[in-house]
This record gives structure tokens, sequence and C-alpha cells, in this order.
């Protein structure tokens, strides 16, 4: 069972990998262009001893053609940072669970900005509600069937849609699943296996997402959140571990393209 509340007492372990040529072999990105423009691909076929990132038994590594995030301790999340900072973007991702608990978490940070400079090399240990400086949205699924977004502005966080049960997630060790992401402007839409989502949004932007038996109390349920807080920053792959540890989450063949509407990076 989910548990609104539990990720603001998650300790967080943060490991940025930004040096594009270490992150794949046929990795590429560009900063604008019309719509359906490819910005930014990796594969992840580099060897495994090409990438190596440790923070306090937390690590991100490439391994037999995938990004490989091992948050380590429980209450934990580990991220990998790629690409230009953006605007507007489509992205998809593939996604597996390779060994752990079912709660989890695997997704992407996006629009993240933090106080240092692209491309050097960053990690971070820093505490669930973000560090000094640190912004970004959250959008992350479970392998127990759960989807939740969230919003971390200068290190204070906030849950914009609480843990939400969908059909559409293939859950167990080994399933896979794909994750879609649509960014234009303050619009954003969000996809798993090509289903659509639909998030609990509370009704005033002070209370928080609310979802008990099947219900958005306190709110509505919306396919296209709306939010005009942060327009734009770069991506990241994320794996969060909940009350236990052996969460290890793989990533591959990350595409971010120009959307079809309102297309505009920076």
């Amino acid at each position: 069972m989910r548990r609104p509340l539990l990720f603001l007492a998650l300790l967080t372990a943060l490991a940025a990998l930004t040096e594009t040529s270490r992150l794949a072999a046929n990795l590429q990105f560009v900063a604008d262009g019309a719509a359906g423009t490819l910005l930014y691909a990796a594969d992840f076929t580099l060897p495994d001893a090409s990438v190596g990132l440790s923070l306090r038994g937390g690590s991100a590594r490439l391994q037999e053609g995938l990004l490989v995030l091992e948050p380590g301790e429980p209450n934990r999340l580990v991220y990998a940072a790629a690409g230009p900072e953006l605007a507007d973007f489509e992205l998809e991702v593939e996604t597996r669970a390779l060994d752990g608990p079912l709660d989890n978490g695997f997704g992407v940070l996006f629009r993240l900005q933090q106080p240092r400079s692209f491309p050097l090399a960053e990690a971070f240990g820093l505490p669930a509600t973000g560090g000094a400086g640190i912004s970004y949205y959250l959008f992350h699924a479970s392998s127990d069937g759960y989807y939740q977004l969230l919003r971390t502005l200068s290190g204070r966080q906030q849950v914009l849609s609480t843990w939400i049960p969908s059909p559409f997630i293939l859950q167990g060790i080994g399933m896979s699943n794909r994750l879609n992401i649509r960014a234009r402007g303050t619009e954003l839409e969000f996809f798993i296996n090509d289903r659509q989502l639909e998030f609990c949004i509370p009704d005033s932007p002070s209370d928080s997402s609310t979802w008990v038996a099947g219900e958005c109390l306190g709110g509505q349920m919306r396919s296209t959140v709306r939010d005009d807080v942060l327009l734009k920053g770069r991506i990241a792959l994320a794996a969060q571990s909940m009350n236990e540890a052996g969460v290890l989450l793989a990533f591959d063949n990350l595409l971010l393209r120009m959307p079809a509407k309102g297309a505009e990076a920076a």
C-alpha cells in the first residue's frame, strides 16, 4: 500500500552524470528545431567501465547496453542527468526492474535546475525535500502499479499528485514499461505504455493531493497538468528505493524530440 507522505521522509542521494560523451556511444543533442526534431538520444551502449559513479552505496553505471541505477540503502533516490537544458520536449524511455522489492520508484526528473553548470560531472547528497537551489519535477511509477508527480522548488517539495494505482503499469521484476512525457509551456502530459495518465490535482494550489478509495478528494482528476513554476531545465533518469534496500532499475533508449505544438527549447 502506498503512503502519500512517504516521500517527504526519504533521505536522497542524487547522482548526476552530465558529460554526454560518457553516457552513450551514439547520443546526440541539439537546442531546438521543428516539431519532431530529435533533440537528444542515448542507447547506453558504452562498456561497463566507461561510466560509473557511486555515492554512499548507491550507483549509476552502464551495463550491457543499459543505464543501471541502484539506490543502495532504503529510502534513497539516485538520478543520472543527460542532455541540454530544454523548455519544451517529448520524451520516451524504456524502463525495467531488474531486482528488489516491487515497492520502488522508476521515472524521470525534468526541468531540473541545480546550482552547477553543464557539463561538469556532479554528485549530490541531499535531503528528500531537495537541497539549496535545486528545483525539478519528478514523474515516477512503481513495479507494484502506482504513479506519482512531485515538484521541488529551491529545495522545497510539493506532491502535485499523490500515488495512484494504474492498470497500465506492467507489474513485477523483469517487466518493462515505456514512459512518455510531453512538456509544452505550462502544459504537462504523461503516458505509460502509450496510455495517458490522469492526476489528482488539488483545487487549491496550497493543498496536498489526496486519493482515497478511488476518489480524488478536494481536487479534480486531470489528464493535462498545468503548472507555470518551472519552464525549462535538464532531464534525468531516476530510481527510488522505499522501505527496503535491493532496488535495481534499468533504463534504455532515451529519446527527446520537439513537441508538435508550442515547441521552444532553451
